[in-house]
């Protein structure tokens, strides 16, 4: 649906034609990402299953979910296309997807942060996490990211419980 403006005055018909044209305005939709993130939001780990596939040397770990799990076909006919996955979502779209699936799937995870050596705990301490990657294979999207995120939900974690201890205090 199209809203206009009424005019302000104008002194001809081609300003007033090209000053109609310019205010109107279409209804916001929302984006693909914002529609995605707030079904993810609903939806179970059980609804929108994940496989984790490896981590690499660099400690970067992907993980896979259906394109089916997460888009309707509406959606998905939206998304083909040369544009890629994480353009077409917006990084902070991809970020909070992939954030809320690693999660609501933390004990998958959680090897891959068992398997960090003692060695390496200095060197993953001062790494940052800083978004998730995201490219589409085979009818599934491959999210990745460093495995210091999982370090900081841990870390997250351990911060909740001393917090709630000392409430009780």
């Amino acid at each position: 649906m199209i809203q206009t403006v009424e005019p302000s005055p104008v002194y001809n018909l081609a300003q007033y034609r090209s000053w109609r044209t310019t205010v109107q305005t279409r209804k916001k939709t929302a984006s693909i990402g914002e529609r995605v993130l707030a079904r993810l939001g609903v939806k179970s780990a059980e609804e929108i299953p994940i496989k984790v596939k490896k981590m690499d040397g660099s400690g970067n770990i992907s993980f896979h979910v259906a394109v089916g799990d997460l888009l309707t076909d509406e959606e998905g006919k939206e998304m083909n296309g040369v544009v890629l996955p994480s353009r077409r979502f917006g990084t902070f779209f991809v970020d909070a997807m992939g954030e809320l699936l690693v999660r609501r799937n933390l004990e998958e995870f959680l090897t891959y942060l068992v398997k960090i050596k003692t060695t390496d705990l200095d060197r993953l301490a001062k790494m940052q996490h800083a978004t998730f990657g995201l490219t589409e294979k085979n009818k599934s999207f491959c999210f990745i990211f460093h495995v210091s995120l999982l370090h900081r939900i841990f870390i997250d974690m351990v911060g909740m419980l001393t917090d709630s201890g000392e409430e009780g205090v």
